[in-house]
Parts: C-alpha cells; structure tokens; sequence
C-alpha cells in the first residue's frame, strides 16, 4: 500500500491534507489537498471554485465529515455568505438587508424627531418660566 496515500498529516493552523495525487485539478504541487476541500468537491461534484470555501460548522478543521461542511461564496455585493444564501436566496437576502436598512433609518428619524421635540419644550418652559419670573417679579429683573 502507498504509505504516502494513507498519511493525513495536520498543517499548522490544524486542517488536514489528504493525498490525492499531482494529476487532481486542485492539488498542491506535492500532490495533497485539504481534506475538507476534497470532500467537499466530491459532494458537489466538481473542484471548487476561486470564490468557494469550505466552513466547518462546528469550528473543528479534523471534523470533515460531510454533515459538518458548508460550502460558503465571496459574493461581491454581499460578502461572504452561505453559498445556499447566494444562490436561491439571494434576492431574499437583499430585500431583507434592505428593509433592516430602511427601519434602522425611521427609528433614527423618530428618534431625532423626539428629541427635537423634547428640545423644543424644554426652550418653551425656559421662556415660560422667564415669563412667569418677569410678570411675578415686575420690571425688576
């Protein structure tokens, strides 16, 4: 048996390499591919794209199963998101980005709004009061 093709070594930052040969479309020069990549090619069936990753849902990189892989998009209007998100959900994605955008702008105008109310009573009871001190005091201010 190949001892090469048996080996799953760990790189630095903890993923896990699978050899799968200079010939695969998305190896490494030596032959190797992260293992959650590879896995995740073989379930879409096709080498993954540039914009492409691969996420492990529970944060473990020697968890690649395929239960625990998601495959994620660098969308250029919506950042990294989902790649479910990206596809069939895109425009659902937007819309409700877009709606977020434009309550989070009527809060801030009604809160402006109250408080410029708020600002304008409080000048109004300042007049008041000047008023109610000149007329009690007489012209002796």
């Amino acid at each position: 048996m190949n001892k090469k093709a048996d080996s799953e070594p760990e790189n630095t930052n903890g993923y896990v390499w699978v050899y799968v040969g200079e010939d695969y479309p998305s190896a490494m020069s030596n032959g190797y591919v992260y293992k959650h990549r590879y896995v995740m090619e073989k379930m879409i069936n096709r080498p993954l794209r540039d914009n492409e990753q691969v996420q492990h849902k529970d944060g473990n990189q020697r968890n690649n199963t395929p239960g625990n892989l998601e495959l994620w998009i660098d969308d250029p209007t919506l950042g990294l998101v989902p790649k479910s998100v990206s596809d069939a959900k895109k425009d659902d994605y937007k819309r409700a980005k877009l709606e977020n955008y434009w309550k989070k702008r009527k809060r801030e105008k009604k809160r402006r709004k109250k408080e410029k109310l708020e600002k304008s009573r409080s000048v109004k009871s300042s007049v008041l009061n000047v008023v109610k001190n000149y007329l009690a005091n007489g012209s002796n201010m």
